[in-house]
């Protein structure tokens, strides 16, 4: 009887002190869906018709959003272009190329000073459209995770 208390006490504390400094089984995956999410910032320049697919750990910046339209891949580049230029985001690389269109773009905060970084791929699918989104914050120290990212992300950094 004193060995049973002893072990579900034991098992009591380890849970509890898990639970309480956020470690497993009860940490957020730092690139799971909601994460991801309320990264991305609410003004960004997405098109209208767009469902999300996937989100996750990107390869190239931390954050990735993958998106699904049923508007070819010219109708959601005009879309986000559009929306780029009608709020504080600029583009800075527009590249067509082995059926992939590839854009770059970053938010200016007020003083001037690029706050977010991000790179979308749109290609055909379907009949309809693929982009995928990644994305960071500047400076990427305001990454979440960022140290966990890098340390899984297979690429030098």
């Amino acid at each position: 009887m004193g060995v049973a208390l002893a072990v579900i006490g034991l098992t009591s504390g380890y849970l509890l002190s898990a639970y309480v400094s956020n470690n497993a089984p009860f940490r957020q995956d730092p690139f799971g869906q909601q994460t991801v999410l309320q990264a991305l910032p609410d003004d960004f320049p997405l098109p209208d018709a767009a469902e999300i697919a996937n989100t996750g750990r990107g390869s190239f910046l931390p954050y990735r959003v993958e998106l699904l339209s049923e508007q070819p891949v010219s109708e959601v580049a005009g879309a986000i272009k559009r929306k780029i230029e009608e709020g504080p985001w600029e583009l800075v690389l527009v590249e067509d190329g082995d059926g992939v269109l590839r854009l770059q773009t970053v938010r200016l905060d007020l003083g001037g000073y690029m706050d977010v970084f991000a790179e979308l791929h749109i290609s055909d699918v379907d009949g309809g459209s693929i982009t995928t989104l990644e994305f960071s914050p500047i400076p990427a120290r305001n990454v979440a995770s960022l140290n966990d990212w890098i340390d899984n992300s297979g690429t030098d950094r």
